[in-house]
């Protein structure tokens, strides 16, 4: 996920697009993320996502995903933001 340009603001990605890594590597002005059935496997906390967030919706493939940890740092640096969607 590291090579997606930093000026994307959303964010589809399903099963043929193979993407694999950290989500906290999402370009900072994302604000609709769909993230389904792929190889995610990381998040660093800490991340700054932007205000106005829409949608964001990670859906790892079986045997890849956050850990327990892992989710609760994303919902915990989520709930900082301004949100004028849903987190699902």
């Amino acid at each position: 996920m590291t090579n997606l340009p930093t000026n994307i603001e959303h964010i589809n990605l399903n099963p043929s697009t193979g993407i694999v890594g950290n989500i906290a590597n999402i370009p900072s002005l994302a604000t609709y993320i769909s993230i389904n059935n792929l190889y995610i496997s990381d998040y660093t906390a800490g991340k700054v996502w932007p205000a106005n967030m829409s949608v964001v919706d990670i859906s790892p493939t079986a045997g890849f995903g956050l850990t327990s940890t892992e989710v609760d740092n994303l919902l915990i640096d989520l709930a900082l933001t301004t949100w004028t969607g849903s987190l699902q």
